[in-house]
């Protein structure tokens, strides 16, 4: 009996927390409440006399597990397997009953993960299926695959826990002023503000990179600290995605503005890693360890002054009706059937490669700067591609050729004129970022704005950026070709006023990458 199972994952989330959101959105379409107390930051006291690393102190502190069992009523039982028979008889006991088994592996011994016959991880996957020779179906979100075979000779080997889901009657509706308001003094009783502020001192005084990133390779999340950082940069996500649920309810103006707040610093969060990501690939540094203590502190300004405006928005009696916005992206008005594109030539820009022929060890390619690049055999290679009236000149891919823009403070010329929006082709890598470029004008002026980047390995966008294309990718360093798609997106973003622009000032952010550029007039 095979589930019709879609895999969810959500950044914030582990691989086993990835199983039980996405059986949750399945059997009850719903499960952004239980992100009602995601949004902390846990850093405990070192031990008397000890070095311990920081990375062990490190921590969110939420439930979503309880959560998601008070909110949405099943509850997850999870059993630690004495023998292999023991699981596959529950997985067929519940199939027969309707439903899955979230199952524990050793990744050493999961076909297709890329830590297969290299690492040995803890991993969790969700069986759907399984065949007469007792060969399982899985939907595994991390990986980004549908459905995948776990043989019985592998999952024999590197067996574990398992997982079995009860459900019962869902309450008829819920007090969403309250759950928000629980929430709001929850954050303000954790001490997250004082704690990191601790972290940030130890940082400052006490960080050593060697210590807190000695079991990174092969397998970065091998980190400990990489691995808290990301949940600590995720479920910032996590808490926007509650507040963008619990407003379709509230309709509170004030709240649209906290939901962008939380992106942000989720993007900032981002940041901060991949410095340190650059720094267990490219060599750790005093400027590297400068520039991540920087962004730190930015963070913590800009997380006080992000909860300050939350505790306004629902204090007193503000909670005011508002016609529902369109959130996706109403700038796509300024494109019509009159719109004339003109594309940019980013050539003598490009300073970045990321596609390649073949599964190679030995090419140049490496998007990310870890040895991840897209294979080029299905790239759209100079023609144009589309997606709703956003029209761009794919760049020219020729392996060990320079194909995108990493982008550096560059300063792009364009045709003169008055433009209407502009177009933007890319993606970003190891984390999703919104960051700032600058529109250079003819009369001397200048206006900011903003672009933001979902990370390439998204299964959907976080922003209001749109996959335009997808792709497989390979990582060199590792020698693996990952299973999931990878992909590049679109983005539109209106230019104000009605002035000639002459030139366009990028970003300073590395793992932002720009493959298009196209300005759009009206005839």
């Amino acid at each position: 009996m095979l589930l019709d199972i879609k895999p969810l994952h959500i950044d914030g989330l582990n691989c086993r927390e990835d199983i039980f959101f996405s059986v949750a959105a399945h059997y009850r379409e719903e499960y952004r409440l239980a992100f009602s107390e995601a949004f902390n930051f846990e850093y405990l006291p070192a031990a008397s006399g000890q070095t311990e690393s920081m990375a062990h102190r490190i921590g969110t502190g939420d439930n979503k597990q309880d959560l998601l069992e008070t909110y949405y009523r099943f509850k997850i039982l999870t059993v630690k397997a004495d023998t292999v028979g023991e699981v596959i008889s529950t997985i067929k006991e519940q199939l027969q009953l309707g439903y899955p088994t979230a199952i524990s592996i050793n990744t050493y011994w999961c076909p297709w993960h890329r830590n297969y016959q290299r690492v040995n991880l803890g991993h969790t996957c969700l069986a759907i299926d399984i065949d007469t020779d007792n060969n399982i179906t899985c939907i595994d979100p991390v990986e980004g695959n549908g459905h995948a075979i776990m043989p019985y000779e592998d999952f024999k080997n590197g067996f574990a826990y398992y997982s079995t889901f009860h459900f019962q009657d869902l309450p008829q509706s819920f007090d969403y002023k309250t759950i928000l308001s629980d929430s709001v003094e929850k954050i303000g009783q954790s001490n997250i503000f004082n704690n990191m502020e601790s972290f940030i001192d130890d940082y400052t005084a006490r960080f050593s990179f060697e210590e807190e990133f000695k079991t990174g390779k092969p397998d970065v999340w091998g980190s400990l600290f990489y691995r808290n950082l990301i949940y600590i940069s995720g479920s910032r996500l996590l808490y926007s995605q509650f507040i963008n649920y619990v407003n379709k309810y509230l309709k509170n103006p004030k709240l649209n503005q906290i939901e962008k707040d939380l992106l942000n610093v989720y993007s900032k969060w981002r940041v901060a890693i991949s410095w340190l990501l650059k720094g267990l690939y490219a060599g750790y540094s005093p400027s590297i360890h400068d520039k991540t203590l920087k962004t730190f502190k930015d963070i913590l300004k800009e997380e006080r002054s992000l909860f300050g405006n939350l505790k306004e928005a629902i204090g007193g009696n503000i909670l005011l009706s508002q016609e529902d916005e369109n959130i996706e992206n109403p700038d796509l008005e300024i494109l019509s059937e009159a719109t004339e594109y003109t594309y940019v030539d980013l050539k003598n820009f490009c300073n970045n490669i990321a596609f390649h022929s073949i599964c190679s060890r030995d090419g140049a390619a490496d998007y990310t700067g870890t040895g991840h690049y897209f294979l080029s055999q299905e790239a759209p290679s100079e023609q144009i591609i589309s997606l709703d009236k956003m029209h761009f000149r794919f760049p020219g891919i020729r392996d060990n050729a320079y194909d995108n823009v990493s982008c550096n403070n560059q300063i792009i010329p364009v045709p003169p004129g008055r433009y209407k929006g502009i177009l933007f082709l890319g993606s970003s890598e190891w984390g999703s970022f919104i960051e700032q470029l600058k529109l250079n004008f003819n009369d001397g002026k200048e206006e900011a704005l903003q672009i933001n980047f979902s990370d390439w390995a998204s299964q959907k966008p976080i922003y209001d950026d749109k996959f335009i294309w997808r792709g497989k990718v390979y990582n060199k360093n590792e020698g693996s070709l990952y299973l999931g798609e990878y992909g590049l997106l679109a983005l539109l973003r209106p230019i104000p006023g009605d002035k000639t622009l002459e030139s366009i000032t990028l970003p300073e952010c590395s793992n932002v990458h720009i493959f298009a550029m196209t300005l759009c007039s009206q005839r």
